[in-house]
């Protein structure tokens, strides 16, 4: 059971694999994890049937689906917080036989979602502090804008005045 539950940590707090080869009902094709199309998805982790366990091929499907999109994620944005950032936090898999098992995993589990619940909220922006931050740059950048214009203004309107004195200046020495 522990090589089982090694796999599952990695991939489903992760979406690692750490073998190629094809074991616990995922199939790995390394030609495909460096793609950067619609063949990565499709191809580089593909489910095999599982033999001789209800119970996990009950549950192969949402297991094979969740370490896929946690890869996926790791791939294009690896610096995201579901992406094993925070791996210290995690709970660790393990078969919880006894009541007092269940009750102390269930606990885990919660701390670990309540953390990653609070991640989310420190990390995440929302649509409307996006547009926010959005609008705050361009009127900045339009604030930076007016101002080079002024200063530009200003210096055209001294470069014409000097001009103006030096003009005045030299009509006075031909009289």
């Amino acid at each position: 059971a522990a090589p089982y539950f090694a796999f599952l940590q990695a991939w489903l707090f992760y979406g690692e694999v750490e073998s190629l080869r094809p074991e616990f009902g995922l199939s790995v094709d390394p030609r495909h994890l460096g793609a950067r199309d619609v063949g990565y998805w499709r191809h580089a982790f593909s489910l095999l049937p599982l033999q001789g366990s209800d119970f996990l091929a009950d549950i192969q499907v949402q297991v094979h689906r969740a370490g896929k999109s946690l890869a996926l994620l790791r791939k294009i944005c690896p610096e995201h917080y579901l992406a094993g950032r925070f791996r210290d936090r995690q709970p660790a898999m393990g078969l919880a036989v006894t009541a007092q098992e269940q009750v102390e995993l269930r606990a885990e589990c919660a701390e670990y979602e309540r953390c990653m619940r609070e991640v989310a909220r420190e990390e995440t922006v929302t649509l409307a502090e996006k547009v926010r931050q959005e609008v705050e740059v361009r009127a900045a950048r339009c604030r930076d804008l007016q101002e080079r214009h002024k200063e530009a203004r200003e210096e055209r309107r001294r470069q014409v005045a000097k001009e103006q004195e030096e003009k005045v200046a030299r009509q006075a020495v031909l009289r």
